[in-house]
């Protein structure tokens, strides 16, 4: 029962942390883990469905016996009850803002009805709501919303409305984003380079947290702007002797 619950917060888990998740689709990534936590309060699981096919069988599990009691079957359908309701409202509790993300969720053309005249002035209000959470102007959000009218007859999105939502999708839903930084932070700065300059660390986590891989990055235009700037190359010769006084160590004194 347990691994079922687990399983179930898994999911959620890893889309939360995962680098495409946004207020536009978390509703229905969240609703989806509140639902099958409701249904197994009366339906088996996988691990569970499997558990009691096994004991059937053998009145065993994995070559452990099973010993059950005329009470047991109730005792547990209660204790299962009580253990997914506490899971859910538990759940519920770390999205305490359900309200943005049921507003966000009209933008997905997924959750739009297929009802034409429910579809004319579905999401006016949620899109309002969020114009009104973000302190647009009253200009700009009437120009939103009607540009999302001509976005459900199948129009690309105009200009307020593409930035609206792009604006929403870098929102983040989970801290994971925030626990990424930290851990990219201490790979940069370590005891050996705790010397570092704010916004020098702060230059080598924007590169490796948004920056393409090495294996991608086209570093030629960068090199090129490089020399052109007069600076040398790492592989260029040297141009002379060096015009700098040499000095004698004492110990080299040995070898005049």
């Amino acid at each position: 029962m347990i691994k079922d619950a687990l399983r179930c917060l898994k999911h959620l888990s890893l889309y939360c942390q995962g680098d495409d998740a946004n207020v536009l689709d978390a509703k229905d990534y969240v609703s989806i883990a509140m639902e099958k936590l409701l249904a197994m309060k009366e339906l088996d699981g996988k691990s569970l469905r499997k558990f009691r096919q096994c004991f059937r069988s053998n009145l065993g599990f994995k070559g452990v016996n099973v010993t059950q009691c005329p009470s047991d079957e109730d005792k547990f359908r209660s204790l299962r009850c009580q253990f997914f309701q506490a899971f859910h409202d538990n759940l519920k509790q770390r999205f305490p803002t359900i309200e943005l993300l049921e507003a966000a969720s009209v933008l997905n053309p997924k959750s739009w009805p297929s009802d034409p005249l429910t579809l004319a002035i579905y999401g006016e209000t949620q899109i309002a709501f969020l114009c009104k959470q973000f302190s647009i102007p009253s200009s700009h959000s009437v120009e939103i919303v009607m540009q999302y009218s001509l976005y459900k007859k199948g129009r690309d999105p105009g200009t307020d409305l593409g930035n609206f939502i792009q604006m929403l999708l870098v929102l983040p839903v989970s801290s994971a984003a925030c626990e990424r930084g930290f851990s990219e932070m201490n790979l940069h700065h370590t005891v050996t380079r705790n010397r570092l300059h704010v916004q020098t660390v702060n230059d080598l986590m924007m590169i490796s947290m948004n920056g393409p891989p090495l294996t991608k990055w086209n570093c030629r235009k960068y090199v090129l702007s490089w020399l052109k700037a007069g600076r040398h190359g790492a592989l260029d010769k040297s141009t002379g002797p060096s015009k700098a006084d040499v000095v004698v160590r004492r110990s080299q004194k040995l070898f005049v």
